[in-house]
């Protein structure tokens, strides 16, 4: 997929790409269940050069918008994230 940074934050990355639709199951990659396992795994209580998401009261976000993760976090943050989602595709 394509990966786009910026060094303050931003980017976006096409992780599900024109896929066909299937049922969804408990083990299916959802945009939801990948933002969710990012915010999990990606976190300034692991690396202080990660900014804390917005739902902890952070800077960072992280959405799924037309088939691209977008993602404003540190430079840090950006490669923990890239690193986490080349690990699940």
């Amino acid at each position: 997929g394509d990966i786009t940074s910026q060094s303050q934050g931003g980017g976006g990355m096409n992780i599900f790409g024109n896929q066909p639709e299937e049922p969804e199951d408990a083990t299916q990659a959802t945009p939801e269940r990948i933002v969710d396992m990012v915010k999990r795994h990606v976190r300034n209580s692991n690396d202080r050069r990660i900014a804390p998401w917005d739902d902890e009261g952070g800077p960072a976000t992280i959405e799924y918008l037309d088939g691209k993760l977008i993602v404003n976090q540190t430079p840090e943050g950006q490669r923990a994230v890239a690193r986490l989602v080349m690990a699940i595709q």
